[in-house]
């Protein structure tokens, strides 16, 4: 009976000294937490989907210092995981992110080659490990979808932020990190991508002053375009500028074969025939339109007498410059 508990607690105590965890080396670097800030990524609205180029790629802070471990057993564990994301595509090792459509792929530098995470393995032989200083860990960002669904004018989330990956020692939880990767908050903007007329050339054709004295000649200025946006529906918003406004910005300078700009001037109104000043300052919005829908704009352009001396324009071609400034919402 003596000897079949001697036995026992022989058996016990070579088990536990079999399973020793590695040690942190006297001389060794702490274990450490890497960061990534807070960022916001912009996206173009006709950017493909794409497994294999990322949209967006950032590097951590690196490690000072090795870390070394040392009296490490035989069999002992190691890697490298993430803490909250599933549903790995295996065949490209990208997580899904919080937003259907972008995705998240973790990769680590060991101060020798790059990897992609997850990744385990167990110690060969007695000995010890170590993470080389340097090192450090790399997030990329992919498209995954041609079309995304986003809501938030100032960024839709993709990663809440907090502990995200870590290499490890002993054992695969958490707790038992090397170094660790800590992230700010990732958001997604996309801008639509539009369409829209080529340059427009208004012939006035010949003008006379009776003509001019008639109420002027005016003419079509219609315009459409269309956009293609993430954000479910889109509107625009037009304006007009010119370098060559009158002093109460009502109309723009025409300037005539000698140069002089003070007899003619273009105005312009919009679709609802309301004069619009050239500074910008007043415009015309669409109605709201679904992704890749066109709008149209239905101005005109009015030529009119503004002479402010006694000589009329001179004869010959008149010119006169202007753009027409679209914001999209």
């Amino acid at each position: 009976m003596l000897r079949i508990i001697l036995f026992l607690i022989v058996q016990a105590l070579l088990a536990e000294a079999a399973h020793a965890l590695c040690q942190l080396a006297p001389d060794s670097a702490s274990p450490q937490t890497l960061t990534i800030a807070a960022q916001t990524i912009i996206i173009r609205a006709d950017a493909p989907g794409d497994t294999t180029t990322p949209i967006a790629s950032y590097d951590s802070s690196a490690t000072a210092g090795t870390i070394r471990y040392i009296n490490c057993s035989q069999g002992n564990v190691h890697g490298k995981d993430v803490t909250y994301l599933t549903g790995q595509d295996t065949s490209t090792k990208i997580y899904p992110t919080r937003l259907p459509g972008i995705g998240i792929k973790i990769k680590d530098y060991n101060g020798f080659a790059m990897s992609d995470l997850p990744s385990s393995g167990t110690i060969a032989e007695f000995g010890s490990a170590a993470f080389a200083s340097g090192s450090f860990f790399r997030i990329e960002f992919y498209k995954t979808k041609e079309t995304l669904t986003l809501t938030q004018a100032t960024g839709d989330e993709l990663l809440p932020g907090g502990d995200l990956a870590y290499s490890y020692i002993n054992s695969k939880d958490v707790a038992y990190y090397a170094k660790k990767l800590n992230t700010g908050v990732f958001k997604i903007i996309s801008t639509p991508v539009c369409s829209t007329d080529n340059a427009r050339t208004i012939d006035f054709g010949t003008v006379t002053p009776a003509i001019m004295k008639a109420g002027g000649v005016e003419r079509n200025l219609d315009f459409s375009l269309s956009c293609k946006t993430d954000y479910g529906s889109w509107s625009a918003i037009a304006g007009i500028i010119t370098t060559t406004p009158s002093s109460n910005g009502k109309y723009i300078k025409v300037t005539d074969a000698a140069k002089n700009s003070d007899a003619l001037g273009i105005e312009i109104y919009d679709s609802t025939n309301r004069l619009l000043t050239v500074d910008g300052s007043t415009t015309e919005q669409s109605a709201a339109t679904v992704s890749n829908a066109s709008v149209q704009f239905n101005w005109k352009a009015k030529l009119i007498d503004t002479l402010t001396r006694n000589a009329r324009p001179q004869n010959g071609q008149f010119t006169a410059r202007a753009e027409i400034v679209i914001q999209i919402k």
